[in-house]
């Protein structure tokens, strides 16, 4: 009895390619049949259908022939009266196979045979990274270094600009002009910033504290370092230990590389440094910090504590212009694999028409459209990439030789990295940008092309030698982030069953595991079982041996954990932790206040002189110490609240969030009596004038308005 077969809906694409790439030797040599194969399939057998007879139109439709119409002769049919016409039976094909000979049977001279991978022959091909333009040559940076974190010395030196000046207009010289003396001072201390968004400028601080290391002893430099999540560097001392910081000895400089936080997408690396230009300037330091962020931009508040120089100084933008040089950069990088910071840097410079300053390289790394970054290199997200492709490659402003020119740099940025990354990087730019790619190049692609059969061959298995982990897992990458056209090539279907398959097995770094204990005040790491006294507070596990830490913005922590006593007020809603700091929220009816947590500190309190609208009672200015935080209405009291506690509400200029006003001394005094009361324990009270004047910006982080 013959059968007919039921398709299985859960059967995928995916599972047919790897299905049949499993089993593309079933047949009679094998054992196997085509049932065997269709329940592999997830096909099931049922009954034979009942036969249909057919008619002669029925019978001349099915073989394709047109019925005559009437007038024309008709061809007899040979039917015997006594027997009934079935559908005829027709092969079902149930395996595809590719039989190209170019590539199922490579010939013998074919490359793609041979023991050892196809490499790509460009005999230009080096050990090292191109070298990275700096940000600006040290001579320009020199004397303004110099003169920032310059002190004056206590002996004299005659000057001798004026000595020349006098003599050369014949001035009597009466006494020798003399001058002040200046240096660099006792010693210098550089705090490098390695936050995420810095990345493209390590080589620039590397390269800069590489220098000054030529001009200081070695006893008179100190090395720290900060990041996202350190609240305060760390120092680096002899034997790579870091310890924690302390300001440098009397006579010595401070020096920061860093944008202080004003390329941040966030604002809580921008407030970090402002409390650590608040701590530095109490202890008599006004730090030099070296920006490559535009000047002006973002900086409010920030030059009371720093003496801030830029990369570029004369360097203009706006944050549309910046992410108009952004999205860019994005376009003429699509291509790429991966993006190193220097070759974002030699894209940026290399192409001087309209290209944004030194500041967009921080906002690209830090873009939506990027999966990944790291010191070393980032990746596009994969569909992403493929958009910003495709619009690149119908941009009709870039002009063909910067096309071409795009192609020869990242050709040059791929010699020495392995062969794989450049033969996927030139198919990719062989399907986008077949206009800009060079004759030359045709060698390249044609290696490419051999590499990809040579790994299709040997995932067939065989007796070709089998694909290593490493080259499974690339595979899968590949297939990731190739585009669909070219990741559908006949010649590269055996490799993407394999990838598919995902029987590599491959375990690139065995997981290891760190314990983290508390010695004192200090975090210290270890491997294995601890060895070293200390608190031992947990474990962390790891491949790569690195631990990623990202400063917490909305406040996942165990929400016991913010109280001191770890229990919340029974007038509490709701509370956590955001970039501004501590909150929590009360709820009288429908209505919802938030208060704001207020650290200790100090402040100027009064008015400047100069400061416009000022009284004449606002002054002196004078220091004053807060030694206790306390809670504030983030924003007026509304006639919303005032009306769910007093039950009324006097405002003139009605709106349930506009602030309350027409109230008096002793309206207020009742409104917080009868709030307390609803709320036991909030025990509410008005702000002093001290507590309210140091939540003033103007007064607390800028001495601008």
């Amino acid at each position: 009895m013959s059968l007919h077969f039921l398709t299985h809906g859960g059967c995928g694409r995916a599972d047919l390619l790897v299905l049949l790439e499993t089993h593309r030797h079933i047949g009679p040599a094998t054992g196997a049949d085509a049932d065997s194969m269709a329940a592999l399939l997830g096909f099931h057998p049922r009954a034979d259908l009942p036969p249909k007879v057919l008619d002669a139109a029925e019978i001349a439709e099915f073989l394709g022939k047109t019925v005559p119409s009437s007038g024309d002769t008709v061809p007899p049919l040979r039917v015997e009266a006594d027997k009934k016409l079935e559908r005829a039976t027709f092969w079902q094909p149930v395996i595809f196979r590719l039989v190209d000979r170019e590539y199922s049977e490579p010939k013998p001279t074919d490359p793609a045979l041979a023991t050892e991978p196809v490499s790509w022959g460009h005999k230009d091909k080096h050990r090292t990274p191109p070298s990275v333009p700096a940000l600006a040559p040290w001579s320009a940076l020199h004397s303004h270094l110099r003169n920032a974190l310059a002190i004056h010395r206590g002996r004299r030196q005659l000057d001798i600009q004026r000595l020349v000046a006098k003599i050369s207009r014949f001035q009597p010289l009466g006494r020798l002009p003399w001058r002040r003396r200046t240096g660099w001072g006792n010693g210098l201390q550089v705090i490098d910033d390695r936050s995420r968004h810095l990345e493209p400028y390590l080589t620039d601080h590397a390269w800069v504290g590489g220098t000054l290391s030529r001009l200081f002893a070695d006893y008179a430099l100190e090395w720290g370092l900060i990041d996202e999540v350190l609240e305060e560097p760390l120092l680096r001392v002899p034997g790579d230990r870091l310890i924690r910081y302390c300001p440098p000895s009397a006579g010595m400089g401070i020096l920061v590389l860093s944008d202080l936080g004003c390329l941040s997408r966030t604002p809580i690396a921008r407030n970090r440094w402002l409390t650590l230009g608040r701590k530095w300037l109490e202890t008599g330091y006004r730090p030099v910090a070296l920006s490559p962020a535009i000047p002006g931009y973002r900086e409010e508040g920030l030059s009371e504590f720093f003496h801030i120089l830029h990369w570029e100084p004369r360097a203009t933008g706006t944050d549309e212009t910046l992410m108009e040089g952004v999205e860019k950069l994005l376009r003429l990088l699509s291509s790429a694999i991966r993006i190193e910071p220097g070759l974002l840097r030699t894209i940026r410079l290399g192409f001087p028409d309209d290209m944004p300053p030194a500041a967009a390289e921080a906002l690209f790394w830090q873009h939506r459209d990027l999966q990944e970054t790291n010191s070393v290199a980032a990746t596009l997200d994969v569909s992403a990439a493929e958009g910003l492709r495709t619009d690149f490659a119908n941009e009709k402003n870039t002009p063909l030789e910067y096309r071409k020119e795009i192609v020869a740099l990242l050709r040059n940025w791929r010699t020495h990295l392995p062969d794989e990354i450049w033969f996927e990087e030139i198919l990719t730019l062989k399907e986008y940008l077949a206009e800009a790619f060079p004759a030359e190049y045709e060698q390249d692609l044609e290696e490419a092309h051999a590499r990809f059969r040579q790994l299709g061959i040997q995932a067939r298995g065989g007796k070709h030698p089998p694909l290593s982990p490493g080259a499974l897992a690339w595979a899968g990458r590949f297939f990731r982030r190739a585009p669909r056209k070219l990741a559908d090539e006949p010649e590269l279907r055996p490799l993407r069953a394999a990838a598919l398959r995902g029987e590599s097995g491959i375990d690139e770094n065995p997981i290891r595991s760190l314990t983290v204990i508390l010695q004192g005040e200090d975090l210290v790491f270890g491997e294995g079982r601890q060895t070293s006294s200390g608190s031992l507070l947990g474990r962390l596990e790891t491949q790569d041996g690195l631990i990623d830490c990202e400063p917490v913005l909305g406040w996942e922590e165990d929400r016991a954990l913010f109280w001191e006593t770890a229990a919340s007020p029974a007038w509490a809603q709701a509370w956590g932790k955001d970039e501004y700091g501590p909150w929590v929220t009360f709820q009288i009816g429908d209505v919802v206040q938030r208060l704001r947590w207020c650290p200790p500190g100090r402040f100027l309190m009064g008015s400047p002189k100069d400061e416009p609208g000022r009284w004449n009672n606002e002054s002196p200015q004078h220091e004053v110490v807060l030694g206790e935080g306390f809670w504030l209405f983030d924003t007026p009291v509304t006639q919303k609240l005032w009306q769910a506690v007093m039950g009324d509400n006097p405002s003139r200029f009605k709106g349930d969030d506009r602030p309350v006003e027409q109230v008096s001394w002793d309206d207020t005094q009742a409104f917080i009596v009868w709030l307390n009361g609803k709320l036991p324990g909030l025990e509410l009270s008005l702000p002093s004038e001290a507590q309210w004047e140091y939540c003033l910006p103007c007064r607390n982080h800028d001495s601008s308005v």
